[in-house]
């Protein structure tokens, strides 16, 4: 389980690979060109748990890893300059694309555009907008998590000083009790930093991780494998089956069931199936590490190595689409437009001048 994750010249290119695919899957249900083949690899953003899950939990467990524990060799002054410097950077740039989108929304050129309850609530009000893009309560919907990692790096200060300490269990108990507060104040980010702040416990003990993963029998680790799989197999194909055919279900049934599992809620039920479906597809990426980068061209690879450029920016791409290309209802239409977006995305981002204009 623990040497799931390969690594290549310091780098965890499983998590590459994964955060590539995340991103993608993002592009694609932010696109919403379905029916599509895609629908099989996203889901459609119904599933009981979603690509932003895996997005967060791997950007929770690279902070533990590269500036907790391979931050050590440095002092702890250098490593919050860092993260602060990085929250610096995210933040004017979620502002800056955020407020880029909701300029192209209200100038109505652009049909199919996502619907952004602030454009309804302020009556295009921009003094408002303005206000409430830079408090962080209401960034456009293709921007949204950038808000939110914002507030987890700025913590994650924190985390990190904690942790260098060795106090792991406090960092893990105020996790858990900042969830409760937001569950009961219903915020979201005090709910979603726990799939952030709990796998960076995991990144800061990796190496620890691995050492022990060495010394089980191999008939442990198989017992292990066996049961992370059939978890985390049995649970997705549950979920696939629910959204497609809940309506088969007694309301008594499917109505809890939904809300057990709704996003909105971000229940334990839901925190803990997206840490499990994460373990999973690591070890599956790992496992197809060495032929992931030839099967997919080497697209997986660059995306997940520049996710951030390509999640502030694949908005235009959609907006492009959106304006050349009419709907369309059928699959092959719609899969073709899948495969547009993601390669105008990928060959955007590698123009020299984004390259130098875009934070990676």
């Amino acid at each position: 389980m623990a040497n799931s994750v390969s690594q290549k010249s310091g780098r965890l290119v499983a998590l590459d690979y994964m955060r590539g695919y995340f991103v993608i899957v993002i592009i694609l249900d932010h696109l919403w060109r379905y029916p599509s083949a895609f629908s099989l690899v996203t889901g459609e953003a119904s599933l009981w748990v979603t690509a932003a899950e895996g997005f967060v939990i791997i950007s929770g467990f690279l902070i533990g890893y590269i500036r907790g524990f391979k931050g050590l060799k440095l002092s702890f002054l250098t490593v919050a300059l860092k993260l602060i410097s990085r929250a610096a950077v995210l933040y004017l740039s979620m502002i800056a694309a955020s407020l880029l989108y909701i300029y192209i929304e209200w100038s109505d050129k652009v049909p199919s555009m996502p619907y952004t309850p602030i454009g309804t609530e302020t009556k295009r009000n921009w003094n408002i907008v303005l206000e409430q893009t830079i408090n962080l309560s209401h960034p456009h919907t293709w921007v949204h998590f950038l808000a939110l990692y914002t507030i987890f790096l700025l913590a994650s200060v924190i985390m990190v000083g904690l942790l260098r300490r060795r106090m792991p269990w406090l960092v893990g108990g105020l996790t858990i009790l900042l969830y409760i507060f937001g569950q009961i104040t219903e915020i979201e980010w005090l709910k979603w930093q726990i799939i952030f702040f709990v796998p960076s416990i995991a990144g800061f003990y990796f190496e620890s991780i691995k050492k022990w993963w060495k010394t089980l029998l191999s008939e442990q680790k198989q017992t292990w494998n066996i049961l992370l799989y059939v978890a985390g197999c049995s649970t997705l194909v549950t979920s696939i089956a629910f959204i497609n055919f809940h309506s088969l279900l007694p309301t008594s049934i499917s109505e809890p069931i939904a809300q057990l599992f709704a996003i909105e809620s971000f229940s334990p039920a839901r925190v803990i199936l997206a840490l499990l479906w994460f373990v999973m597809f690591a070890m599956l990426f790992s496992r197809f590490s060495a032929a992931i980068p030839r099967s997919t061209h080497g697209v997986l690879a660059y995306i997940g190595t520049h996710s951030l450029s390509a999640y502030l920016v694949h908005g235009l791409i959609i907006c492009a689409i959106n304006f050349f290309l009419p709907p369309s209802s059928g699959i092959l239409a719609n899969t073709l437009y899948g495969i547009i977006a993601v390669a105008a995305v990928t060959l955007f981002i590698r123009l020299p001048v984004m390259r130098s204009l875009l934070p990676r």
